[in-house]
């Protein structure tokens, strides 16, 4: 059973295993770092502030600016204890280096072409203890 939710540019789903799925939405909205930051903080909101693996279907997204990506990086690691992030090769050329950063400095990232495979790789990170880092 899925827990579904929606903000301004993200629908949410929680699964009974605590992975949180997340895809962009309305498509057409620009990504600034309001909206992010709103959606970041429902999300926190909706996990009780309990950090998840999660999984984001990237192949879809509408192009971000600079400041929206330093949004999410600065909040990421505050919702999220791991993330797999669904791509295709445009978007993988589109995010450039930022998931290699990320997995280097903030929480584990990897970049996946298909849901199961990053399920299989998420799952390791279920059950781990996981409260916002400060």
């Amino acid at each position: 059973m899925l827990s579904t939710f929606t903000t301004e540019i993200t629908e949410y789903s929680i699964r009974d295993d605590g992975i949180v799925l997340a895809r962009d939405i309305n498509l057409g909205t620009p990504r600034t770092r309001q909206n992010v930051d709103a959606s970041l903080d429902s999300l926190a909101v909706v996990t009780g502030g309990q950090l998840h693996p999660g999984l984001w279907d990237a192949r879809s997204v509408p192009e971000f600016p600079p400041s929206v990506w330093q949004e999410f990086v600065d909040r990421i690691d505050k919702v999220l204890i791991a993330l797999a992030i669904l791509v295709d090769s445009d978007v993988e050329r589109t995010l450039g280096p930022f998931p290699t950063v990320m997995n280097s400095m903030l929480i584990p990232v990897r970049l996946f072409r298909t849901a199961d495979e990053a399920l299989d790789w998420l799952r390791q990170f279920v059950d781990q203890p996981g409260t916002p880092h400060s």
